[in-house]
């Protein structure tokens, strides 16, 4: 099911703490490429959490969307890296999703480790850079257009509404 979202670029997923199909509070835990396989295989884990921590609450819930937000981290070692948003919210046209990322949010998995300024600095350095964002902008664009393509289809499939 995690190719349907892009074909060529998902290689692998599973999960962690998954319950009842709840996401949130779960991590996916994902192998693919960003932009195609000219690039390396990204390893990572991408840890679901309640939109309250990152949004304020009231002003959340008057938007009246759906947002899907997590850190995003190595899978092999204990850091995070940055984080993402998805914000759904209901229009005249349909349904409309906008994504943000902050790259560079670095942060230790590790209960009770703090990564100094000097650690964080390096670890940006080394991982963070021009090719990377354009390769997510590419991945996510791509990502988001096969899931217009097959979200139709899914939503007749398990609502038996074909009204449209």
């Amino acid at each position: 099911q995690y190719r349907m979202w892009h074909p060529t670029d998902h290689l692998f997923s599973d999960w962690e703490n998954r319950k009842d199909g709840n996401y949130i509070g779960a991590a996916h835990l994902v192998h693919e490429y960003l932009a195609g396989p000219s690039g390396p295989i990204f390893k990572l884990r991408i840890a679901f959490h309640d939109p309250s921590e990152l949004f304020d609450k009231a002003r959340y819930d008057a938007a009246g969307g759906v947002a899907v937000c997590a850190p995003i981290g190595d899978l092999d070692h204990p850091i995070d890296f940055g984080r993402m948003s998805h914000f759904v919210r209901d229009t005249d046209y349909g349904c409309e999703m906008r994504s943000r990322f902050w790259l560079g949010e670095i942060r230790s998995r590790e209960p009770g480790k703090t990564l100094s300024e000097r650690e964080q600095d390096a670890l940006r350095k080394a991982n963070l850079n021009e090719e990377l964002a354009r390769r997510l902008h590419q991945h996510a664009t791509e990502e988001m257009g096969y899931l217009a393509e097959i979200l139709p289809t899914l939503y007749r499939r398990y609502t038996l509404d074909n009204t449209f």
